[in-house]
C-alpha cells in the first residue's frame, strides 16, 4: 500500500490501474497465515455460504481484527470471474488452471439440476492449500 494509506484495497486498488493503490496492492495466495488460523477462517467463509444458502460458485471476503476476531464483510455470490481475478488466484493455489475453474463452474450450474449431492461433490478440490508457514 502507498505510504501512509489505510491497510485495506479502495476502489482504485482494485479498479483503477496503474494507480498508486492498484501499484501498491500486491496480492498474496495463500495468505502467509498460521495453519491453525487459516483453518479457522476456511470454516467461517464455509458456514457464512451455508447461512447464506449459497449454491455453485462465490466467494467470501473476511477481516481478522488486532485482537484475532474474524468479521464477514460480505458474501458474494458472483465474484469476478477474470482469469486475473482473486477467485482464479484461489483455485490455482488448489491446483485448478482457469479452464478447470470454468469447466467446473459449468459443470456444477448443470448438475445442480440433477441433484446437489452430485454439484457437492464436483465442487471438492482434489488438495485443501496448505497455508504458508509463518515464525
Amino acid at each position: 500500500m502507498p505510504e501512509g494509506a489505510w491497510p485495506i484495497l479502495t476502489y482504485a486498488g482494485k479498479w483503477e490501474t496503474g494507480s498508486p493503490d492498484d501499484l501498491g496492492s500486491v496480492p498474496v495466495c495463500p495468505a502467509s497465515i498460521p495453519q491453525k488460523l487459516a483453518d479457522k477462517l476456511g470454516r467461517v467463509a464455509e458456514a457464512a455460504w451455508r447461512v447464506m444458502q449459497g449454491k455453485g460458485y462465490g466467494r467470501v471476503d473476511l477481516r481478522l481484527d488486532d485482537q484475532g476476531r474474524v468479521w464477514i464483510l460480505e458474501v458474494n455470490p458472483n465474484p469476478d470471474l477474470n482469469d486475473d481475478a482473486g477467485l482464479s488466484r484461489m483455485a490455482r493455489v488448489a491446483g485448478w488452471d482457469y479452464a478447470e475453474l470454468v469447466r467446473r463452474i459449468a459443470e456444477v450450474a448443470l448438475r445442480e439440476a440433477q441433484g446437489a449431492k452430485a454439484a457437492r461433490e464436483l465442487l471438492a478440490p482434489a488438495r485443501r492449500p496448505r497455508a504458508t508457514r509463518t515464525a
